[in-house]
C-alpha cells in the first residue's frame, strides 16, 4: 500500500516477502535485513544497529524470481525506533562508477518493483 502523505516523487511500498543483504566497505560481514519498503530508487530498512551514513553499501535483493545480486547504494539516514531497532533509509547508485550492469541493474530494480505492486493488489483483492 503506498502512504499518500508520502513526500518522495516516486511513493515506496510496502514489501513484504522482499529479502535484503547489506554490505559494507571491503569488510566481509554481511547482515540480513528487514525490508520496510521499497521503490526502484531505494528503501528503508529495520536493522540491530545504524550503519554509518553516507558511506556505499553493496545490497543483494530477493524476491519471487527477482534476484539483484551488486546493487550499489548509501546510507542516507538512520533512526532510533521504539523497539531499540534502527530504521535506515537507502538510496540506490545505479549510476555510481562502482555499479557493475548498470541498465540490467535498472531494469532488474522496476521489475521488482512492479513485483511488488503486483504483490500488494493480489493481497488487497483477497481481503476485499
Amino acid at each position: 500500500m503506498v502512504n499518500p502523505s508520502d513526500r518522495r516523487v516516486h511513493p515506496r511500498r510496502a514489501s513484504h516477502g522482499l529479502s535484503a543483504t547489506i554490505g559494507q566497505g571491503f569488510r566481509f560481514r554481511r547482515v540480513i535485513a528487514e525490508v520496510l519498503d521499497f521503490n526502484r530508487h531505494g528503501m528503508s530498512l529495520r536493522m540491530a544497529r545504524a550503519l554509518p551514513a553516507t558511506e556505499p553499501v553493496e545490497i543483494a535483493l530477493e524476491f519471487e524470481n527477482v534476484h539483484i545480486d551488486g546493487l550499489v547504494g548509501v546510507i542516507h539516514n538512520c533512526r532510533s525506533l521504539a523497539d531499540g531497532s534502527v530504521r535506515c533509509g537507502i538510496q540506490f547508485r545505479t549510476g555510481a562508477r562502482t555499479q557493475l550492469d548498470r541498465n540490467a541493474v535498472r531494469e532488474k530494480l522496476v521489475r521488482l518493483e512492479k513485483a511488488l505492486a503486483n504483490d500488494a493488489s493480489l493481497a488487497q483483492e483477497r481481503d476485499d
